[in-house]
């Protein structure tokens, strides 16, 4: 299958070579044996009797006391599920070491959690875990509100995850959260309503719709406006996973890249320093793909729009949009609440060159916590193999860790596809421990945008960008 063998190779190169020379040999919760001191041989030794006392078992590691384990979160009842049956498994390792550790939830909405974490670390709230999102990890860690994790790990252990996840939970070469799952969102299309409108949905391409490409063939051809006034009863896309009509970096942010080759300020939508954005977030190509955008959610030419600016909850699943962008995760949603919509899979479009914005949660351990190392081997143990892929049963969305990526579940359509296209087109989202301001103010830029058709895209892109690089310079030298 495409894909595979980079998708391995990758993985073992990154793994090896990237992070070998910062992570340990050994993790730190095993003391590594001493060596015997070096003996002159005795003369004419005779051979060991067979009755020799066999050498000692090494003694076993006392049983961590009672703990109970804060773990700030998101709310998700099947990652929750999840969380507690792994729990029990980690609960018995080493002999049950761990038997008398537990976990309290503090689950957050998502629109909460990063002001949640924020407010544990500036109040010295008792956290002990912390689930962060991947774009902000750097954040985290360069402010100090996640420990550096990096000698509880070995070399073979970081590499049992994608290089996406190994970038977006390290600052300067050290680990400060293994990833928990991955993302990649790709077009998915509603069957029944394009073979209504007699449409052909070219499945299973990586790179066939570019963005004018799906507004020709399916968007507008999709867009219903029965009664004319102006206001469509169906429309041919949606951007956004959520039922809100908020947009960010995740989907609108990609769009912008992906006018620009490999390469240009365009599509690394950041300078190197992590901290610039003037003359990468306003060049003329990423302008291009904001005029664009302001014509999806508001009609070109006199054409209804194919985008709507409403929060309406699952408004792909439910009828109301033909297409979205999505990752496989929808396969979850679609089988607990709609199980009889028709849907497959595509590319995410693009305008020059393919891409999908890669990152989603990780473990973190908080520097509030008072107990390190506890908390370090619960997120240890939580992000390996055997953990990975119970957690997999239940939260349904692309795993980080490779053994299960490459696993039969994988596979399987749409799944493979997924994956085959995060392993040829995932680009990280911009990495900067700047990421919160920027994220922020790219929403209010975009909304700005979109929200009036009479906008100059250009001269708005300008003052943000260069909003963001003042918020931004406090973290200069960053990278350094």
């Amino acid at each position: 299958m495409k894909g595979f063998w980079k998708l391995l190779i990758a993985a073992l190169i990154v793994g090896s070579l990237v992070l070998a020379a910062c992570a340990p040999a050994a993790p730190a919760t095993e003391a590594p044996a001493e060596e015997p001191a070096a003996e002159e041989p005795a003369a004419e030794e005779p051979a060991a009797e067979a009755t020799e006392a066999p050498a000692e078992e090494p003694a076993a590691m006392e049983p961590v006391p009672a703990t109970e384990l804060v773990f700030l979160k998101i709310t998700d009842e099947n990652e929750g599920a999840a969380l507690d049956d792994m729990l029990k498994d980690f609960q018995a390792i080493e002999d049950g070491r761990y038997a008398a550790v537990t976990v309290t939830y503090d689950a957050k909405p998502f629109a909460e959690l990063w002001a949640a974490v924020d407010t544990s670390v500036a109040t010295g709230i008792p956290i002990d875990l912390l689930q962060a999102d991947g774009p902000v990890m750097k954040y985290y860690g360069y402010n100090g509100i996640l420990i550096d994790l990096t000698d509880y790990f070995t070399p073979e252990e970081i590499a049992q995850w994608m290089p996406q996840s190994i970038e977006e939970g390290s600052i300067g070469g050290r680990l400060y959260g293994p990833p928990m799952r991955q993302s990649c969102s790709v077009m998915w299309g509603n069957l029944d309503m394009l073979d209504a409108a007699g449409v052909e949905f070219k499945a299973g391409e990586f790179d066939y719709y570019t963005y004018q490409v799906a507004l020709d063939e399916i968007w507008q051809p999709l867009t219903l406006d029965e009664n004319g006034d102006g206001s469509p009863e169906q429309f041919g896309v949606r951007q956004g996973q959520g039922a809100g009509s908020s947009h960010g970096d995740y989907h609108e942010g990609q769009m912008a890249r992906s006018n620009g080759e490999p390469g240009s300020p365009t599509f690394a939508g950041m300078a190197e320093d992590g901290i610039t954005f003037t003359g990468y977030t306003n060049t003329a190509e990423a302008v291009e793909t904001y005029v664009f955008a302001q014509g999806l959610y508001n009609g070109f030419d006199g054409a209804p729009p194919v985008a709507s600016k409403d929060a309406i909850q699952n408004a792909f699943l439910a009828g109301n949009t033909a297409t979205v962008f999505f990752p496989d995760n929808i396969i979850g949603i679609r089988d607990a609440q709609f199980p009889d919509v028709n849907i497959d899979v595509t590319g995410h479009p693009f305008f020059t060159t393919p891409l999908c914005h890669t990152g989603s949660w990780h473990y973190g351990v908080s520097a509030n916590t008072d107990e390190q190392d506890v908390a370090s081997a619960y997120v240890r143990y939580f992000s390996s193999d055997a953990a990975a892929e119970k957690y997999f049963t239940y939260v349904t969305q692309m795993p980080a860790n490779i053994t299960v990526l490459n696993s039969a579940y994988y596979e399987e359509m749409p799944f493979s596809f997924v994956r085959d296209f995060f392993v040829e087109y995932g680009v990280p989202r911009r990495q900067t421990p700047a990421y919160n301001v920027y994220q922020q103010l790219f929403g209010e830029f975009y909304s700005a945008v979109v929200n009036d058709p009479t906008a100059d895209a250009q001269a708005l892109a300008d003052d943000y960008a260069a909003q963001m690089d003042a918020a931004a310079a406090v973290y200069a030298g960053w990278n350094e």
